[in-house]
């Protein structure tokens, strides 16, 4: 407890040491991980339409010590509340499964679910903490990716005002980004509590994919999933992360396909250096003459 109270808040863990501590849940929770900018925003406010799963914006908690600021902020909870729950905890784990029972709870929703894109780099643990926990990983087109992260984040919210960015991010450095995280996730196929889901499945075929993603899961159909832009409910105030709010406007196709507009020459040569071989292997691309 004493490591859990006295880290410094917000702090990145490191990936290849085990910072959660000795408690294992035998929660069936869902966790949502991916490259930034490939549709976890959507997916998580479709998932969490459904009236079995409470899916509210990142907490980081997999993926960072506890910052108690960010989650009232994010989760509408009072600093009082996360405070008790950080001085009365086991170690992280047990953290974890309590804030986000609590949520859960407070929807009136059997599990709970988490989204952040980093979660990708802590499989292994998760499972190791959460062994009846379910991940799920989002997949895109590299180069769409590439070409959200570079303008990312274009904007942010600051005493009441949505105050423009003007962010341009070296494209080697966005390519290396998508190869990596991808790359992460992809080491762990073949375990039966991964899932991957595809942004352009998502977005032109979404009852389909909803439903193959609910079967994995376990759940029966519920057609809210795929309203999601109708319902209200506390996990869709934007206000603290603005960059995610088209996420509950209706489905649209704009980014599909957007490096053919956003990519010059320059731009593909460099993605061909480091991405081409993972876009080919997921079938994004047939060959390098792209």
């Amino acid at each position: 407890m004493p490591a859990l109270t006295s880290a410094v808040p917000g702090t990145r863990l490191d990936s290849k040491a085990d910072h959660y501590g000795s408690y294992v849940s035998s929660d069936a929770g869902v966790i949502i991980g991916c490259c930034s900018r490939s549709g976890s925003s959507l997916f998580r406010v479709m998932l969490d339409s459904h009236p079995k799963f409470a899916v509210g914006q990142g907490s980081r908690i997999f993926v960072e010590t506890p910052d108690p600021q960010r989650l009232v902020n994010n989760f509408g909870v009072t600093r009082e509340y996360v405070d008790e729950l950080l001085a009365t905890s086991q170690d992280q784990a047990h953290f974890i499964e309590r804030f986000l029972q609590g949520l859960a709870e407070r929807e009136g929703k059997p599990y709970w679910g988490d989204k952040a894109p980093a979660n990708i780099y802590y499989i292994p643990f998760i499972f190791d903490h959460f062994p009846n926990a379910r991940f799920i990983h989002i997949l895109r087109d590299g180069r769409d990716v590439a070409c959200s992260l570079r303008t990312h984040p274009k904007f942010k919210h600051e005493n009441g005002q949505t105050i423009p960015l003007n962010t341009w991010r070296p494209m080697e450095n966005c390519v290396t980004s998508w190869v990596n995280y991808t790359r992460k996730g992809l080491a762990e196929r073949g375990r039966p509590r991964y899932f991957e889901v595809r942004y352009e499945d998502l977005v032109t075929q979404p009852e389909q994919t909803m439903r193959s993603v609910l079967e994995f899961l376990g759940e029966e159909w519920d057609d809210r999933v795929l309203n999601y832009h109708e319902l209200q409910s506390t996990t869709r105030d934007f206000t603290a992360m603005p960059v995610s709010a088209d996420a509950v406007e209706p489905i649209s196709h704009k980014a599909l396909g957007r490096w053919q507009r956003d990519m010059n020459d320059e731009d593909k040569e460099i993605f061909k250096k480091k991405g081409d071989e993972l876009l080919i292997e997921l079938g994004y691309a047939a060959d390098i003459n792209w």
